[in-house]
């Protein structure tokens, strides 16, 4: 029965994970995105980002995750 069991639980792991494999899109490059320019020297200022965050960030939650 312990070795039935077994198999019958690989057997369904196996196709899972197989059908999952395929549930996945194929990659595609979406060129509006694939755009940079090297040569740009504009300088960002991330401190509303960062004022934001120092504000609304939780640090200390149970979970180990940081919330905004």
């Amino acid at each position: 029965m312990k070795k039935k069991f077994s198999a019958t639980t690989l057997l369904v792991s196996l196709l899972l994970t197989a059908s999952a494999a395929n549930a996945a899109q194929k990659a595609e490059v979406i060129e509006k995105w694939n755009v940079s320019d090297e040569t740009n020297r504009a300088v960002i200022d991330h401190a509303p980002w960062q004022a934001l965050l120092d504000t609304y960030l939780v640090t200390d939650d149970p979970s180990g995750i940081h919330l905004v």
